[in-house]
């Protein structure tokens, strides 16, 4: 491993993540960053940054994730118009819009990133861009402008231009957003297609979002042990992502107590809670079950 470059360092990374190997995925990203700083590239040193943090904030390590992306902003000080610059304003859009609650700023910043991105010719970024604008003007209660580019987004990732993770991210993306307002109909859709698009994916995190959505919809639709079954392999395996984790264990219990299984869907809503997921409104509704309004 030590005669590796930093740009096959990336690449062995980049195949750990896909075989959830998200630990040596970190590891081998932190070589690769040494190496492009040692090689004069600050830029690609960088954009390594910036999916560290990425990787680290779904690991639920916040501040470790906020190092790194002060790393990135440091290396990139005067370097407004590059496409590494791009992705770090893509990464504060997420922060504002899913953390710290902020969707006018989180607008502003996705906006940002489109420019440099349309600039640039990233596909990549720009379909990021796009579909973030999306779901932040669907949060905001623009739902038609907002789903209208969701769905924009998606025909360019079931058009093979983009890399796979891009791909990952717009359907797991645009199927929460479904859930979100009720959108079984669109959401069906693509979650089919989501579905065969996981399939040679089978051992990346991305299936066990997934899984998620699909035992939510299973449920929605009346097969509980169908959607239990699907839900517990998550549990059971959610390659090191805490958030992937605490969403499969709410929606265990939001199956559990639609089977009548009142003490196994308080226990999976506290795990659920242990990992970062407010467990609401599941846990309230067992509450009023028991009569304790």
């Amino acid at each position: 491993l030590g005669e590796l470059a930093p740009d096959d360092l990336e690449q062995f990374a980049e195949a750990a993540w896909w075989t959830g190997k998200t630990d040596q995925c970190c590891h081998l990203l932190e070589r690769a960053y040494a190496g492009h700083l040692r090689r004069g590239q600050p830029r690609r040193a960088a954009l390594v940054s910036v999916k560290l943090a990425e990787l680290f904030h779904h690991k639920a390590a916040r501040s470790v994730s906020r190092g790194w992306l002060k790393r990135a902003e440091r290396l990139l000080e005067n370097a407004e118009d590059v496409v590494e610059y791009g992705y770090l304003l893509r990464s504060n859009t997420l922060l504002s819009f899913e953390v710290e609650g902020d969707p006018e700023a989180a607008l502003q910043l996705a906006k940002q990133c489109f420019e440099i991105a349309s600039r640039a010719g990233d596909e990549n970024l720009l379909t990021l861009s796009i579909q973030d604008q999306g779901r932040i003007l669907v949060a905001q209660g623009h739902l038609a402008e907002g789903m209208a580019l969701l769905d924009e987004a998606m025909v360019t990732a079931l058009s093979g231009e983009l890399d796979p993770f891009t791909v990952g991210r717009t359907y797991c993306n645009m199927i929460s957003t479904c859930e979100k307002t009720a959108d079984y109909r669109r959401a069906a859709e693509w979650s089919e297609e989501a579905r065969h698009w996981c399939e040679p994916y089978a051992s990346s995190p991305f299936p066990g979002l997934c899984a998620v959505h699909r035992a939510e919809f299973m449920r929605l639709r009346g097969t509980l042990k169908e959607a239990e079954h699907e839900v517990l392999q998550v549990c059971g395996d959610s390659r090191g992502y805490v958030d992937i984790a605490a969403a499969a264990f709410y929606e265990m219990g939001e199956i559990r107590l639609r089977m009548g299984n009142y003490e196994g869907a308080e226990e999976a809503f506290h795990e659920a809670h242990e990992r970062g997921r407010n467990p609401v409104p599941g846990l309230p509704l067992l509450l009023l079950t028991h009569g304790k309004v």
